[in-house]
Order: C-alpha cells, then structure tokens, then sequence
C-alpha cells in the first residue's frame, strides 16, 4: 500500500499600511500573526487555532507561527519580516495526514524558511 504525504508550502507577501506596520515594529510578529488569524476565511471547513502565535528564530531571523486545525489536517502559517517586506509562509497537506506527518511538513517548512536568501 503506498501512501500519499502531498503537501504544500506557499509563500506570500502580506501588504500592511503604514500605521500597522508601526505598530508590528513596536509590538512584535505576534501582533502579524494575529492580523493573518483575523483573515482566515471563516465558516464551514475553517480551522480552529490549534496553536497560539509563537515567536521563534532561525539563522538569525525572527518568526511567528500558528497552527490551525480541520478536522483531521492542520496547517501552519509563519509570518516574517524580510527587507522591507511582510511574508506569510503556509504549510499544508493536501489530504489527511497523522499529526506525526505534519510535524515532517512543519520542519520542511522550516527548513525552507532558513534557505530564503533576502
């Protein structure tokens, strides 16, 4: 029997005004990673917040991730700051997953994350 551990990693660039991006300065990437929360899309197969936003380091760079949970799969979303720029990072499986196999999608995401050259 073979099994199927697809997945997806996507990133994205998160357009943030002015005064928002002001407040991220002082208050941290916890406060991004609530602001990514906020637009989850809601109401039927939306995820529950699995884990709370968690600041982290990689290489030297700053990190907050969460993770949301859909019946059976969880994905995580890292947000960051790069350049002048805020970034959204989502790891996903494309069909249900154990919580063992997710935990190999996170490290690849991180892994990833530690390679982005900016």
């Amino acid at each position: 029997m073979k099994q199927d551990y697809s997945s997806s990693l996507t990133l994205k660039e998160l357009h943030i005004d002015r005064i928002t991006a002001k407040r991220i300065d002082k208050e941290g990437l916890k406060l991004l990673a609530n602001i990514s929360m906020a637009f989850e899309p809601e109401g039927q197969g939306a995820g529950t917040v699995s884990v709370q936003p968690k600041e982290f380091s990689i290489a030297g760079r700053d990190y907050c991730g969460y993770e949301l949970t859909t019946g059976t799969d969880c994905k995580r979303i890292v947000v960051f700051y790069a350049k002048g720029r805020y970034y959204e990072s989502i790891a996903a499986p494309l069909k249900g997953i154990g919580s063992e196999d997710s935990a190999k999608i996170f490290s690849a995401q991180e892994v990833f994350l530690a390679g982005l050259a900016f």
